[in-house]
Formats: C-alpha cells, sequence, structure tokens
C-alpha cells in the first residue's frame, strides 16, 4: 500500500557563529533543493534529544579539563562501547582541513552505505562536503561544542543526521582532532529494520538505497556492499515490468509475483510483493521478499 512519510526532523532554535556562515550554509543547501541545516553553538546538554547523542556528549564532558576543553589524550573512542558504532573521528591535518576520518562508525557506514574511514570529508563532494568543511573550519577557530542537524543528499536513504562535534585540543590549546556523534534518524527506515522478512528500498532505477537486516543476511551481503547496487546485481530478481514508484503512488496496486532464486545452487521461492512509499517528497519502491513451500 502507497505511504507518505514525514521527515520528522528537529525542530531547534538556531544560532550560527556568524550571519555570513549561517546565510553561506543556508545558500548551499537551498542550491542543492534541501532544507538548511539547524545549528546551535555551546548546546545546552538538555536541549540534545536523542539518547545516543546525550549519552555521547554527557560521556565527553566528564573528560574536559578545568579549561573546559577535552584533550586529544583524553579522549578514546574506544571507551565509548557501542555507541562508537555511532561516532567519529577525525584528524585536522591543517585548520583548514583536510578532516580526516581515523574512525568511522558501522551504523554510519551501513546508513550511508560506506566506510569513510581513511578517507576526507572532501570525498563525500557536492554541497556536503563544503558544509561539513566550513563547519569543521568553525569549529576548530571557535574550539566550541557544536549541535547540529541537516539533510543529507536523496541517494541517502536517512530524513536528517543529528550530530554532536566536540573538538579536541592538544597541550597549547590547538585543536587537532574533532569527535562526532552522529546518528540517522528516518521513520520508514526503523520501522524496516525490524522486520524478520527481506525488505529492500528502491529508487525509479531500481538502484538500492537500503536494505534492511534481513535482507542482507538473506542475500550473504556485507552490510556496506548493497548501495548503490542493482536488485538485479544482487537478488537475481527484476522489476523490468513493474510501474514506476509515482505511476503506484498514483494507482495505490501493489505489485505480488513468486520468483526463483539462486542460493549457491538451490533454487528457492520467494513471493515479492513491490509496493512505492513517499520520502521526503520522492516516490521509491519497497520490496518485501518472503520464502513460499514449493
Amino acid at each position: 500500500m502507497a505511504q507518505d512519510v514525514a521527515s520528522g526532523h528537529l525542530r531547534r532554535k538556531r544560532r550560527t557563529g556568524s550571519s555570513s556562515l549561517e546565510r553561506k550554509m543556508d545558500a548551499l543547501f537551498r542550491a542543492a533543493g534541501a532544507r538548511p541545516p539547524l545549528i546551535e553553538w555551546q548546546p545546552d546538554p538538555e536541549s540534545i534529544t536523542h539518547p545516543i547523542v546525550r549519552a555521547f556528549g554527557a560521556k565527553c564532558r566528564m573528560r574536559v579539563n578545568s579549561d573546559g576543553h577535552l584533550t586529544v589524550d583524553a579522549f578514546s573512542i574506544d571507551d565509548f562501547g557501542t555507541m562508537s558504532q555511532w561516532a567519529l573521528l577525525l584528524d585536522v591535518e591543517t585548520p583548514d582541513g583536510p578532516f580526516r576520518y581515523l574512525h568511522y562508525g558501522s551504523q554510519i557506514a551501513d546508513h550511508f552505505g560506506r566506510d569513510m574511514t581513511g578517507e576526507t570529508s572532501d570525498a563525500f563532494g557536492g554541497h556536503i562536503s563544503k558544509f561539513f568543511s566550513m563547519l569543521y573550519r568553525e569549529v576548530v577557530d571557535r574550539r566550541e561544542w557544536v549541535l547540529s542537524e541537516h539533510e543529507p543528499p536523496a541517494n541517502v536513504f536517512v530524513s536528517s543526521w543529528e550530530r554532536l562535534i566536540v573538538p579536541l585540543v592538544d597541550g597549547t590549546g590547538e585543536v587537532r582532532r574533532i569527535a562526532v556523534a552522529n546518528v540517522a534518524e528516518n521513520e520508514l527506515r526503523a520501522g524496516l529494520d525490524l522486520l524478520v522478512d527481506p525488505v529492500f528500498v528502491l529508487d525509479r532505477d531500481e538502484l538500492i538505497l537500503y536494505a534492511n537486516p534481513a535482507a542482507k543476511r538473506y542475500f550473504r551481503v556485507s552490510p556496506h556492499s548493497i548501495a548503490p547496487a542493482r536488485l538485479h546485481d544482487v537478488t537475481g530478481i527484476s522489476l523490468d515490468d513493474v510501474p514506476n514508484p509515482d505511476h503506484m503512488l498514483t494507482q495505490g496496486d501493489p505489485v505480488e509475483r513468486i520468483e526463483l532464486v539462486d542460493r549457491g545452487g538451490l533454487l528457492e521461492r520467494l513471493s515479492v510483493t513491490v509496493s512505492s512509499a513517499r520520502h521526503r517528497g520522492r516516490a521509491y519502491h519497497i520490496v518485501v521478499m518472503r520464502a513460499v513451500s514449493a
């Protein structure tokens, strides 16, 4: 059945480092067809709504020195347990960048579709790289914590990213590294993650934007090797005769059929249901698969 999912993004008072920076960020996102990011410098811990981001901030605050700064020596990603799956650690090669990922949390890589460890924030390209560089440079200059929320490009199946960015200083007070709690928000994905049947979300070209854990297990693929592969390349199933998702949204009828899938030389029968959903103003195919007896 067709469905419409709201972005559910955070509603926060935005404060940026300067009116010039705010205008540049707004213009950057508007030019890319995205809503401007929300920024809060020196955030009140009570304004942090996500429990993982809030817990990350609390653990960091326990380690600040008498000047109120967190030093490089006092921070270890290994101390954060499962929170490290939603954390980033960047090396500040120069105050103006590049900013290189020393740690890229596994949950972030799963949602983004790529592990960026060893790469820089410039590798994203487009307005997102410019946004990251602008914000990280401001963090280095101000040496202040910042809470941000932004909308990713349309090919990332995430409604928004909530981030707490914490500068890490050396003995002279200069920012040498940046620690980040970076958590994805997506109401549609949260529900699909819980399903026991394989589920894929595809764009109109059948590129996989998302595969739930059950799909990754069933088709024996690693978490970061699916997107942006085509559905046929991963499953052997093609949707050539299925109406595009925009058409399905207006028609409202799902497509159901039986497919044979080769799993290591064994043919298995799958009941495949294709419907559509709207996410961030775009239509996508939702493909649900279920094993059936012969």
